[in-house]
């Protein structure tokens, strides 16, 4: 599948890169949009992630889902969040979501500029939503 890849110096290239496998829990979407978050145009920020598939804003269809997922089926137009709290620690009863250790280590498989993306269990199951009937991909 192709992705686009950013380098250190904030340049970008489209890439060829194997389809993520996904496991039971997971779910793989075929991104319809994907936005280009403002950090994303940062210097420091490129070359923190450099090497690595842009895109945590999708909105996408449901390709295929894992071993386990009853909530979502393959159509389903879906918005993943990037990371995914887990709502029960310290952090995130205190709404510091940001500190909670599921949200920091939970992230998107590779990114939304790509052709297929993974979303994680945990991802999936506390923070993917549904796109009503009547909102665009791009709303």
């Amino acid at each position: 599948m192709r992705a686009v890849r950013i380098d250190a110096s904030g340049g970008v290239a489209v890439v060829e890169m194997p389809v993520p496998a996904i496991g039971p829990g997971e779910a793989l979407v075929r991104p319809r949009v994907s936005g280009i978050c403002g950090s994303d145009l940062l210097d420091w920020y490129a070359r923190r992630k450099a090497g690595t598939i842009l895109g945590h804003e999708l909105a996408g269809e449901i390709v295929a889902v894992g071993e386990g997922v009853t909530s979502f089926s393959p159509g389903d137009r879906v918005v993943p969040h990037h990371h995914a709290p887990c709502f029960a620690c310290r952090e995130c009863q205190a709404g510091q979501y940001v500190h909670c250790a599921e949200w920091r280590s939970s992230h998107l498989d590779p990114g939304g500029m790509a052709e297929a993306v993974r979303i994680p269990a945990g991802n999936l199951s506390r923070d993917t939503h549904r796109i009503p009937d009547g909102v665009s991909d791009e709303e």
